[in-house]
This record gives C-alpha cells, sequence and structure tokens, in this order.
C-alpha cells in the first residue's frame, strides 16, 4: 500500500543555500569520489532522515530508499568509468545512462517513497523523454545539431517518465560572489558565499515542441568557447556578482557585465524587472557593450519585486547570465543533451559513424562535450545529494 512508503517532503528545503570550495588539481576524480561516498548505506540513510525527518514508523521505508540512493550511485559509477575506456562511438550511451542514473539518486534523496524505484516503476517506466529527428550526413555543425530534437514525454496531459519526476524537485544553484565588509583602520574581510537565489520551485519544463541539441549546448557555460569557434553564439553574457558592506554597515549588491554585443545586453536588460520603488536603490552605469548594476540593499528594498536574469557559475570568479529563458538548470541541458546524442549513437549508427571518421566538427564538438560533461554532471548531482554546492 501506498501509505506503507510515504514520508513526508517538504518541497521548501529544496533549495542548496551553502557552498565549499574546491582546491583539488582534478575536480573530476574530486566529484566522483565524492559520489562513491554515496554507495555507503548509512550515509545516504542519514541524509534522507536528516532532509525529511520522517516519523519513527517510517523509518523501514527510509533505509529501502537509502538502499536504492546506493544502487544508482554504484550504476551511475559504473556507466561512467566504462566510458572513460570507450571510443567516442558509444560513450554518450554510457555518459547517458550513468547521467540517468544520477538523476534517479537525486529524485531518491529529494522526493518520498512514492518516487522510489519499485513504486515510480508504475506510473513512469520510461525515460520520460522522446527523441525526434529528421537527421542526414551534414558536414554543417550547425544543421546536424539542429535535426536531433528531445521532447517531454506525455500521457494525456501528465507528463511522465524519469526525466520528469526528475525536474519535479531540481532547482536552479544559486548565484554565488564574493562578499566583501569593511572595519575601521582600512580593515577588510572577504568571503565566498552564495549571493542571488531562484525562487524555491520546480524547474519550468522543456516546452512540448522540444528542444534541440544546439540549443541545449547553447545554455551550457562550459560550451561558450567550443560554440564560438564553430561560429555559434551562446545564450549567456559573463559578469561578477559581489556585496560589500561599508564601515557604516550599508550594504550594496553588484552586478558587474563584461563586454558583450549590444543586442545580448539589450536582451539581459528586457529581463531584469523591478517595482517602480526600486529607482531610490538602483544604480546602472553603462560603459562600452558593459554595465554595472549596484543596489542598495536596506529593510525597505529588499521587500521590493527585483528580478535578475537566472546564472550560473563555473567558479567563484564568473557568472554566466542567461539571455533567454533559462528553464532547466546546467544538469538538466547536459541531460537532455546525452539524451539526444545516446539516441543518435544507437538508433543512427550509420550516420554517427561517418561524422567519426569523418572528424567532422560536429563529432569534435560532442567529444568535447562529453569530456566536460562527465565532470560537471557528477559534480553537480555530488552537491546535490551532499546539500553543497561544491565550486571552483
Amino acid at each position: 500500500m501506498l501509505s506503507e512508503v510515504e514520508f513526508d517532503l517538504e518541497l521548501k528545503k529544496l533549495l542548496i543555500t551553502n557552498i565549499e570550495r574546491i582546491f583539488a588539481k582534478d575536480v573530476e576524480k574530486f566529484a566522483w569520489n565524492g559520489l562513491s561516498l554515496y554507495a555507503n548505506r548509512e550515509l545516504c540513510f542519514n541524509q534522507l532522515q536528516k532532509l525529511h525527518s520522517p516519523p519513527e514508523k517510517q523509518k523501514r521505508n527510509v533505509r529501502k530508499q537509502a538502499e536504492h540512493i546506493r544502487q544508482a550511485i554504484l550504476l551511475a559509477k559504473e556507466y561512467y568509468e566504462t566510458s572513460k575506456v570507450a571510443s567516442l562511438a558509444t560513450r554518450p550511451v554510457l555518459l547517458y545512462y550513468s547521467c540517468m542514473s544520477l538523476a534517479l539518486a537525486e529524485i531518491l534523496l529529494k522526493q518520498d517513497g512514492r518516487s522510489s524505484l519499485d513504486l515510480a516503476r508504475n506510473d513512469h517506466n520510461h525515460h520520460g523523454l522522446v527523441f525526434s529527428s529528421s537527421i542526414t550526413f551534414d558536414l554543417d555543425f550547425l544543421k546536424t545539431s539542429k535535426m536531433l530534437k528531445s521532447k517531454p514525454m506525455k500521457v494525456g496531459k501528465n507528463y511522465k517518465g524519469t526525466f520528469e519526476l526528475w525536474r519535479r524537485s531540481a532547482r536552479h544553484l544559486p548565484i554565488v560572489g564574493t562578499e566583501t565588509q569593511t572595519f575601521p583602520r582600512g580593515l577588510s574581510t572577504t568571503a565566498v558565499n552564495p549571493l542571488l537565489f531562484e525562487n524555491d520551485s520546480e524547474l519550468v519544463n522543456i516546452d512540448d515542441r522540444g528542444v534541440t541539441l544546439i540549443e541545449c549546448f547553447m545554455r551550457l557555460p562550459f560550451m561558450e568557447r567550443t560554440l564560438r569557434v564553430n561560429g555559434c553564439p551562446s545564450f549567456f553574457v559573463r559578469g561578477e556578482a559581489s556585496k560589500t558592506f561599508d564601515i557604516k554597515g550599508v550594504q550594496y549588491f553588484n552586478l558587474l557585465i563584461h563586454p558583450a554585443s549590444s543586442q545580448s545586453l539589450e536582451k539581459l536588460l528586457n529581463i531584469i524587472v523591478a517595482s517602480p520603488e526600486m529607482v531610490n536603490f538602483l544604480e546602472i552605469d553603462e560603459y562600452e557593450r558593459g554595465l554595472l548594476i549596484r543596489w542598495l540593499q536596506n529593510e525597505y528594498s529588499l521587500g521590493l519585486a527585483f528580478h535578475f536574469p537566472s546564472g550560473l557559475n563555473l567558479n567563484t570568479k564568473m557568472v554566466y547570465f542567461g539571455t533567454d529563458s533559462m528553464r532547466m538548470n546546467e544538469f538538466g541541458n547536459i541531460y537532455l543533451s546525452l539524451f539526444m546524442l545516446s539516441n543518435l549513437s544507437r538508433y543512427y549508427p550509420d550516420i554517427w559513424i561517418k561524422h567519426i571518421e569523418n572528424h567532422t566538427s560536429f563529432s569534435l564538438v560532442v567529444s568535447e562535450f562529453c569530456e566536460k560533461a562527465a565532470e560537471r554532471m557528477a559534480l553537480m548531482a555530488y552537491s546535490e545529494l551532499s546539500r553543497t554546492l561544491y565550486i571552483e
């Protein structure tokens, strides 16, 4: 019976508010080693207890959920390790199943017993995504990337499958920057902290019409340079976020936008929405191809409506702000990309192998994506399981 496996879930707990700096030289190894800790049943059990505070009568079911997390992590790591020795022909398939297993671990940690592996199979025994393609062999990278498309799986009016379950408890990560406190005699302290948070609500689903591979790539900051080399812009402008407290305790949030095209800056400014009363608390300085936004934060201004663009960090020094609707977080866009590429590998081997053998720009971009995705998806999943954002 369903009541035998339920335990309470408060979605308000799902935003990550803690961060920890990474000083390891090998971030990929750091992330996968961190995930390996969750092969320990007791660690999984304790994390579930901490997050959900289930009643005593549900402890047996919590232990079952912990065992399912452990199994998902073991599978994810085995798929990943196999991908390291596989050729590019099958690497996207192995990384996709590794990513999906990490998504299962997130679902099992953040959701209740109705999302346990055995019960979820009743209504969600599907990837949750539908692949569609009109692909033909083409040497043009952009044309090929636009031919691959993924749609959410829908039964009637309801979305179904593993991707849908993951989306329901997925959240955007906080924007991270420096926080500087000034004291008398010229002294100051600087720390790295989360500065901006998205609303604590589930991610907006991808459009029923679907999303293409190139659209997912354009929403991944680690692909920015590769796309630019191949004649494709990203959906981001780069910037820095900081918060300062002067000697009198006056608090400012500062957003410095690095030089970008006038079109990108215009798109960014169109996303920023503020209530009319904010005019007394905002300073916006434009300089050549860039912006500086200063927000005086006090008891009154913090209560006013002010919407920033979605953004994410690859490290503590740089924030990537989206200039379009960022429905998915970084993990979600990796998940979608790998789903499409795994389908290409499995169902269109004649076209995929031809790309590889001819060293086309498409195959080279996919190879670079796979290398970086293996690190980033592990780091994001480790952050989710530990409820701490790990960041360089």
